[in-house]
């Protein structure tokens, strides 16, 4: 699994990944990579013992949130490939969209609300993915 951040040519929105927009921030890369390889694994879609290995790339399109909101309303946008390891083909592509949003008596701080709705926008978007997987059949 590699997760990266789309190009400014790639982008559908805004990619405000790490500090202040900074796309190289690592710690939300792998945080993303560990929860998607935790959703896989929990969701047993993939066989160990199959003979066809395929590597996953996770490419952020949009990770917007307003800096001053009530709600936070979060949109993360995610293309998801799986890559055939024996041959180099591409099986499955998807863009996955989702969005977070946290009520205003969630928490007082804006702080932790902008948190929380990044948290459920990367959530959902993981479990549109995992569900979406039950469509790929190769």
């Amino acid at each position: 699994i590699s997760v990266s951040v789309a190009k400014e040519d790639e982008r559908v929105g805004e990619t405000q990944v790490g500090l202040f927009g900074n796309q190289y921030e690592s710690s939300f890369r792998q945080s993303f990579k560990d929860s998607l390889e935790e959703a896989i694994t929990k969701s047993a879609i993939f066989n160990d013992l199959s003979n066809k290995k395929l590597s996953l790339t996770a490419k952020v399109m949009q990770f917007e949130t307003p800096g001053f909101s009530v709600g936070f309303d979060t949109s993360f946008v995610v293309r998801y490939q799986l890559l055939d390891r024996s041959t180099g083909k591409l099986v499955f592509t998807r863009d996955i969209r989702s969005n977070g949003t946290v009520p205003f008596d969630y928490a007082f701080l804006g702080a932790i609300r902008y948190t929380e709705a990044r948290n459920r926008a990367v959530r959902t978007n993981i479990e549109q993915f995992v569900a979406s997987l039950g469509e790929f059949k190769e």
